[in-house]
């Protein structure tokens, strides 16, 4: 029997990376001391510890980032196309097996769409930061982008 995961927080997945960005923030308070630490992300993982790292520099020592862009047009233009065809995306087998999985554990089982809809910003609605921003990114950070 799988054991629903309890959330630090609720809601902050789909809102602006600014909230997103100060949630980890406030984890890196509650269960580090504050920081700094080693943040590592992946996709929307890259994206929320960058902008940790831009926001919050002081709770960042290092910054490992995969699969990240800093700007939407680092983007795939098929991923963000209204047909979302695009081979690199789930296929509807890949996609039920993520909403099981999803549903085995979530705190709110039926909130797996519903949470892919508020997660539509992040691709379609997103700036970006600014030059500015990410050179005031002080810590040593590894960037690994695949095109």
């Amino acid at each position: 029997m799988a054991t629903r995961a309890q959330p630090v927080s609720r809601g902050y997945l789909g809102n602006a990376s600014a909230a997103r960005s100060a949630h980890v923030a406030e984890l890196v308070d509650r269960v580090a001391a504050g920081g700094p630490v080693d943040l590592w992300g992946f996709s929307l993982g890259a994206l929320t510890a960058t902008g940790v790292a831009v926001r919050h520099l002081s709770k960042v020592r290092r910054l490992v980032l995969a699969a990240v862009n800093i700007r939407p047009d680092g983007y795939h233009p098929e991923i963000t196309a209204p047909e979302q065809d695009d081979p690199r995306l789930p296929t509807e087998q890949e996609f039920a097996a993520w909403q099981a999985a999803y549903e085995a554990v979530a705190p709110d089982p039926d909130d797996f769409l519903p949470f892919l809809e508020r997660m539509q910003p992040v691709v379609h609605g997103w700036s970006g930061w600014s030059d500015d921003e990410i050179r005031s990114i002080a810590a040593p950070t590894s960037a690994a982008v695949v095109k």
